[in-house]
């Protein structure tokens, strides 16, 4: 486009569709500082017209902050006729201001008078702003003034004419007087004269055209060159194309471009070049990565450019023109930026809390690792670049995402312990969780604060478990009562108990916290990262792994040296880990003792690991995280003996009591005493209730320090249910046993525990049932299996419990089953135990029908 008041001739035009077709922002000046062209990149750039940006127009796009700056260096180097560049940021039609960097150059005629300037812009907001470099080239054509002069021709041709037809009719006349033929001689010469003075005139304003167009490419502040005919013969290259290329002019004039610079013959440009000269269709190419020749060296190179066609007065192609720029050092960078997300993201996909970054007001999930994923139970697809509140409505008038965007706006922390959060999942019935969560301000380049670092601990399952245990002691103070009550003579002993129990209350309640705080430890920074590379077997950590083990900082460390420092007990499990990543490329999570070779101290560690893949699903890395737990894994220790000197401890006096209940039973049913019979045998039930109870602790503590052992032998399967079976009937509260008939089932096993399996659900079946009902034992053989089955016609349970219904410490809560006392371990020990001898056990239920508790076995 051009102002109205401003005339092309055909070779402006022709400059003009280059730049229109070019990928940059073109400006021209005149000598009076004002700009009168704008290319049609500026014009949809900016969403306005040529009309208001001719003159001083194109200035109020600019940024206020960056407007008094842009007008200096603009007329200082205007008045010293030099070139310039500078950077400032100029309104974008969406009303978004862009960083452009702006090159002008000044422009001469062919005499060498000054002509005004000519400028560049290119969009470098990302380079500025997060330094991802995404930039489009800029361009120019040529202009042509020929026109004009064709039609000054056609006048001439029409005048020389009608001068003919005048000489015509003066011949006619020529016998009437020699004086008029001759004054019309020399009208005709004279006609002539002014003719061909007017032809010359044309003809130099077309070659000072001509020459104005060469000067304003030559000036150019990108790489333009000029290529002819089918063999792209080098006609113009100006200095940035040369700098480009490598060479001096001398080197590429009048000469193919492909015998000139021989290094482009093998790398597809000729097809590019033939594919534009013989269809007319223009090519252009972002990032493309070519060799060039510096220094007598081939360099890997990335290029922007373009490929345009060049035509002959008669709309035949004659050449092409290609604009370009090098943005070698832009993708380089680039590379690098996506090189260390991608590091980073290793990293924070194997933490083992959840991480997330949020960007702008909006909140967009820019950033999600595995375990929040896990938490939030979506895909990274489902997430990535949405609006936190578009993925999760039901957050609308919880206090988070105000937190955020306060985080935002004033770059302060914030840090909530156990809050709860109502959140919806897929298949998931709860509703409310409990999170630890932190929220820390991310600064962009420029130090605004553009985004926010979410990171957060589910403590669902530690505050129900906290909640569960306090429900526990009441139910255990309840027992304690009652046995009070059953007989004064064994206050002394119930006193006893009820401080072992607080004691023992207490301690789990500061194990909770012992295990909170390690956790805060474990991710305020103990921990420390590891790869290796699957090819070469070679080993890199970090510093604090090295000082973990006992390496020097420098030290390269191999597999060898590593096993020296980790306990012999661990090396083939260790081995059998490293195995399967290398080969069978699986994820990996262990805990094991280590022994620093330097100070002799011993630590426990926990290291997880991942395997990583390229494009082509070749591994690449095995690499992730290594924790130290000593303090975690002294305070299990620390528990498990408690809790086993605890349960040691209460066996005694719990036996004791046992006998003197026995005999004062013997004693009342001698007297015919029916009342003290009746209290001695409550006091005798809640003394087998305890324990039940102190046995139970004391398997979970053999269970969690590896302890626990299974004795196997030959048995019936079938009699032990018979006997167990008699043992529950004398604590019957009005429920009736039946056995469906069993054939003899042999299985190799520990009796004991298996005894207590059956125990422990013919004991829930009882407590759980109405006085009156039935309940149903079976002993089948199902396949290789032996199959126990107990079903009662009790409260049933919904399909929520049912999920943690095995789960340490879980009790169904409702108001059927309030005055029912348990601890909720035995379900727990019981899948240990089955799980140990390589079966299975599971339930099936519906709520007011009842349970049916499964377990299977080998057979023998």
């Amino acid at each position: 486009m051009e102002h109205p008041n401003r005339t092309f001739l055909p070779i402006e035009e022709q400059f003009k569709i280059m730049a229109d077709t070019a990928p940059v922002m073109i400006w021209i000046s005149g000598p009076d500082k004002l700009c009168y062209f704008f290319n049609a990149g500026w014009l949809r750039f900016t969403g306005r017209t040529m009309e208001q940006e001719y003159g001083n127009g194109w200035a109020d796009g600019v940024h206020p902050s960056d407007f008094k700056r842009c007008l200096d260096i603009y007329n200082n180097s205007f008045d010293n006729r030099i070139e310039f560049k500078m950077e400032y940021r100029l309104k974008r039609h969406d009303g978004q201001y862009r960083w452009l960097l702006d090159t002008g150059v000044p422009r001469f005629t062919a005499d060498g008078s000054f002509a005004g300037y000519i400028g560049s812009c290119i969009d470098v907001n990302e380079l500025l702003e997060s330094e991802k470099i995404k930039n489009e080239l800029a361009g120019a054509d040529a202009m042509d003034k020929v026109q004009n002069l064709n039609e000054e021709l056609a006048i001439a041709n029409e005048e020389l004419a009608a001068s003919n037809e005048e000489l015509a009719s003066i011949n006619e006349e020529l016998s009437s007087t020699n004086e008029e033929l001759k004054r019309s001689r020399k009208g005709l010469e004279l006609l002539n004269e002014q003719l061909e003075d007017r032809v010359n005139a044309r003809t130099k304003e077309l070659k000072e055209s001509e020459r104005n167009f060469k000067n304003m490419i030559l000036q150019a502040p990108i790489s333009i060159g000029i290529f002819k005919g089918p063999e792209y013969v080098v006609e113009i290259a100006n200095k940035k194309a040369l700098e480009l290329w490598g060479r001096e002019f001398s080197e590429v004039a009048h000469r193919p471009i492909l015998e000139a610079m021989p290094e482009l013959q093998s790398q597809g440009i000729k097809e590019l070049l033939d594919g534009v000269y013989n269809t007319g269709v223009p090519y252009s190419a972002t990032d493309l990565p070519v060799q060039l020749l510096r220094d007598g060296k081939l360099v890997n190179t990335y290029i922007n450019f373009i490929y345009d066609v060049l035509r002959d007065a008669d709309g035949v192609v004659n050449g092409i023109m290609t604009i370009g720029t090098e943005v070698t050092e832009q993708v380089e960078i680039r590379k690098q930026i996506e090189k260390s997300e991608k590091r980073l993201f290793k990293i924070l996909s194997q933490l083992p809390i959840s991480v997330a970054v949020l960007r702008g007001p909006e909140m967009i999930i820019e950033t999600s690792n595995k375990s929040i994923l896990a938490f939030w139970k979506k895909k990274r697809k489902e997430v990535k670049g949405k609006p936190l509140m578009e993925v999760f409505p039901e957050l609308e008038g919880q206090p988070f995402p105000g937190q955020i965007l306060h985080v935002l706006n004033t770059g302060e922390t914030i840090s909530h312990r156990e809050i709860p959060i109502n959140f919806d999942r897929v298949n998931d019935e709860k509703k409310v969780y409990y999170i630890d969560y932190y929220y820390q301000p991310l600064t962009n380049t420029e130090g605004d604060i553009s985004s926010v670092l979410v990171t957060a601990v589910d403590v669902t399952d530690k505050v129900e478990s906290r909640e569960q245990l306090e429900k526990n002691a009441d139910e255990l103070q309840s027992i304690n009562e009652e046995m009070t009550a059953a007989n004064e003579e064994l206050a002394s002993t119930n006193e006893q108990l009820a401080e072992a129990r607080d004691d023992l209350h207490e301690y789990i309640l500061r194990l909770s916290e012992s295990d909170e705080k390690l956790r805060q430890a474990i991710n305020t920074g103990r921990m420390g990262t590891w790869s290796i590379d699957p090819d070469t077997l070679q080993v890199s950590m970090s510093d604090f792994i090295k000082q973990l083990f006992g390496f020097t900082i420098g030290q390269e460390v191999e597999m060898e040296t590593i096993m020296k420092a980790v306990h012999p007990d661990y090396h083939q499990a260790l081995t059998d880990v490293l195995k399967n990543a290398m080969e069978k490329h699986e994820a990996s999570d262990m805990e094991y003792p280590i022994t620093n070779l330097v100070t002799g101290e011993n630590k426990w560690v926990r290291a997880t690991g991942q395997v990583f893949f390229d494009a082509d699903g070749k591994p690449t890395e095995y690499s992730g995280l290594l924790m130290d737990i000593t303090e975690r894994k002294l305070d299990e220790l620390r528990k498990n003996d408690f809790i086993a000197m605890v349960s040691h401890e209460l066996k005694t006096p719990l036996t004791s009591l046992n006998a003197i209940v026995q005999i004062l039973q013997a004693k009342a049913k001698n007297r015919d005493d029916k009342f003290a019979y009746e209290a001695l045998d409550k006091a005798s039930r809640q003394a087998k209730k305890m324990t039940s109870m102190i046995n139970g602790f004391l398997n979970i503590s053999r269970l969690e320090s590896g302890k626990i052992q299974v004795n196997k032998q030959m048995f019936r399967l079938d009699e032990l249910v018979d006997d167990v079976i008699a043992e529950t009937r004398l604590t019957l509260t009005g429920q009736t046993i039946t056995l469906m008939p069993c054939s003899n089932v042999a299985v190799f096993a520990d009796k004991d525990k298996i005894g207590s399996v059956i125990s422990n659900l013919l004991s829930n079946a009882v407590k759980y049932s109405p006085k009156e009902t039935l309940i149903d034992v079976r002993c089948e053989v199902i396949g290789k299996m032996a199959q126990i089955s107990v079903k009662d016609q009790g409260i049933g349970i919904s399909q929520k419990d049912m999920k943690k219904l095995f789960d340490r410490y879980y009790r169904v809560e409702n108001k059927d089953n309030r005055h029912i006392s348990g601890f909720g371990i035995g379900l727990y020990l019981s899948e240990e135990i089955i799980q140990r001898h390589d079966g299975k056990i599971w339930v099936e239920s519906e709520p007011g029908k009842g349970s049916t508790f499964y377990f299977n076995l080998p057979i023998a």
